[in-house]
Order: C-alpha cells, then structure tokens, then sequence
C-alpha cells in the first residue's frame, strides 16, 4: 500500500515537472533572450517532439491527463520557440500566435484521425526527438564552452522529472520493457543535463 501510494506521488510529481519544465526558461527567454548557445535545431527537434506527442494523444484518444500534460507542454514549447524566432513581437501576440496554431492542430487532427493509422510511429518518433533534442543541444554548448541561454532550473526540472517518473515505474512495478527503457532515458539524460548543468556551473564561478 505505502508502495504503491509512493508511486503514485512520484508520478503526480513528475507529471507537475513535465508541464513546468519550460516555465523558468520561459522567463529567461523574456528577461536575457537567446544566446549564441542555443541551438535552433535544438528547439526545433523538441518542438517537433511536442507536436508527434499531442498528435498521438489525440489519435489514441489516450486519458484526458495526458492530453492536458501534452498540450500544455507544446503551448510552452512553441511560445518558447517564437520568442527566440520572432524577438521583436509581444509576448501577448505570440501567446496568441501559439493559441492559434494549437487550436488549428487540434482541430485537423481530430477530423483526420479516423485515417491516422501509424500511431505507435508516431509515438516513438516524439521519443526520438525528446531523446536526440538534447545531445544537440549538448554538443553546441560544449563546442562553445557556455550555456548562457538556458535556464538552470528548467534543465533541473527535466532531470528530475525523468527519475520521478523512472521511481514511479519501479514502485508500480510496470512492464519490464518499460522499466529498461526508462533506465536507459535516466543514464542519458543525467550525462546530457549533466553535461549542461556543469557548464552553468562554470559560467557562474567565472562570473564571482
């Protein structure tokens, strides 16, 4: 019972990560805008990752929470990515920029998903993307020695929300395949966000 309660909270926690992960970034974004840094392919890889996922709530009609984490998420992402494209329009414009262009996907998919018959595809090329997002991003601020443009506590929250959610798959005791890919995502990520985490770490003794 404690167990599985256990579980339960992690998964709660990780979901809250997931859906505020780019909250700081957003900030960041807004108050410091883009460095030479920040890889666009980096934004645009996880932008598209974003994008396959929401498609793929909708097509498999997954559980309304899902939907909710996944649209959010992509809101976030694609507000991220106009900020830094388009730095000279209003934050308000882009809001209703991404508002709009979400509300047109949504509505294209959901009439044309009846003919969507390459879900699991779809799926595992958002993984993908979340996955390859961030060696890209990786070896640009290596290359460069800095990681100005991205905010520590989003790379934070990224790192954490994977081990939640690889806790909450060991206390639930979901499948076995599940529980080695999700140990896979947990090594790779904590070198990757690692990797990130010292640069920031440099920057900031470099500063004091």
């Amino acid at each position: 019972m404690i167990r599985e309660l256990l579980g339960q909270f992690f998964l709660c926690a990780a979901t809250i990560l997931y859906v505020t992960q780019l909250l700081p970034q957003l900030h960041h974004t807004l108050m410091k805008r883009a460095g030479s840094d920040l890889s666009r392919t980096f934004m645009v890889v996880m932008y598209l990752g974003y994008f396959l996922d929401y498609i793929f709530s909708i097509v498999q009609d997954m559980p309304i929470q899902y939907q909710a984490v996944a649209v959010l998420g992509l809101f976030q992402m694609q507000l991220w990515l106009l900020m830094v494209l388009c730095p000279k329009k209003s934050v308000m414009h882009q809001i209703i920029n991404s508002f709009v262009i979400i509300l047109l996907a949504t509505l294209l998919v959901s009439n044309c998903k009846q003919n969507v018959f390459i879900s699991d595809d779809i799926f595992i090329l958002s993984q993908t993307c979340f996955f390859s997002c961030w060696l890209i991003q990786c070896r640009n601020s290596t290359y460069l020695k800095k990681a100005n443009s991205l905010n520590h506590l989003m790379i934070w929250a990224s790192l954490c929300a994977v081990y939640l959610d690889y806790g909450a798959a060991w206390l639930l005791e979901w499948r076995t395949s599940y529980l080695v890919c999700a140990g896979f995502a947990l090594i790779y990520h904590s070198i990757m966000q690692g990797t990130l985490l010292r640069l920031k770490r440099k920057e900031v003794q470099i500063t004091l």
